[in-house]
């Protein structure tokens, strides 16, 4: 059974708290490994379609995961190009049967996991409604560090995460309209203080099952609003051309976006988010 590892903690009181749901690895309880395996490649297409594979071969439980080196046919969300140079983190991860009906929630756990490390590594970050994380990079501002892309097929359910650690797609490599330009964790950290995939992918295990085994139902947003980048900030939400402009003001139990604007608060659960005044996500 997961316990905090201090009086202090506030989950249940809506917060995320880093210190009781990061585990180090001097107080790691290895039975949270007990359920899982972590696949190391050189290459492959896509860390997705390689869980996939496994899944098909019947080598892939829940918890479960593959991470890659490189990928020639990176994708991120709306079948995207997703850059993978070598140094940055490319994984695919199984979610449980728990995640099957989460709907926006899973992948808002996963970037809220991924969130935590991050910020572990003294790197300020938020998360971008609804998939991205993003890091403050002096000088350049907010930028996007990671995304997350969810897919099912049949009884798999994989989060596919890739995170810039070394480099990060140039201006002219990022889609046009983007909200945000792109960063790597290395703009911020000193080059030691950057850590290898393999590691970076092991400490992210252990928060997500660590969280996992205390709230093993659906997910509650509570726990991660407050680290919404924009909120209670001036937006506006495109979706499918039509621009919504209003406040952020949190999400609702479903993960849905809300969005004080005119006519009242309204919950959206798509669209692509940018600070007022910009368009693009």
């Amino acid at each position: 059974q997961f316990a905090p590892q201090n009086d202090d903690c506030d989950c249940s009181a809506g917060h995320f708290n880093s210190d009781c749901l990061f585990l180090r690895k001097n107080t790691l309880s290895m039975s949270l490994f007990s359920s899982t395996s972590i696949a190391v490649l050189s290459s492959c297409d896509t860390v997705m379609n390689e869980a996939r594979r496994r899944f098909e071969a019947g080598i892939f439980p829940a918890n479960a995961s593959v991470i890659s080196r490189t990928q020639s046919a990176g994708r991120g969300t709306h079948g995207r190009t997703w850059v993978s140079t070598e140094g940055n983190l490319y994984a695919a991860l199984r979610l449980d049967a728990g995640l099957m009906q989460a709907g926006l929630l899973a992948p808002q756990l996963v970037s809220a996991c991924l969130l935590r490390v991050v910020k572990d590594l003294g790197v300020e970050a938020k998360l971008k409604w609804p998939n991205d994380l993003v890091i403050n990079v002096p000088g350049k501002g907010w930028c996007k560090a990671a995304g997350i892309l969810l897919e099912r097929k049949g009884e798999l359910l994989t989060a596919g995460i890739g995170l810039n650690l070394v480099t990060s797609p140039t201006a002219a490599a990022m889609r046009e309209g983007a909200a945000l330009p792109a960063a790597s964790l290395a703009e911020i950290l000193p080059a030691s203080s950057v850590p290898d995939p393999l590691s970076f992918w092991e400490n992210f295990l252990r928060v997500f099952l660590a969280f996992r085994r205390r709230f093993p139902g659906k997910p509650a947003p509570d726990l991660w609003v407050h680290e919404l980048l924009w909120l209670n900030e001036p937006v506006t939400l495109t979706i499918h051309g039509t621009a919504i402009e209003g406040v952020l003001t949190g999400l609702n139990t479903a993960g849905e976006i809300l969005i004080a604007t005119p006519e009242g608060e309204k919950a959206f659960f798509e669209g692509s988010l940018a600070a007022r005044s910009k368009t693009g996500n």
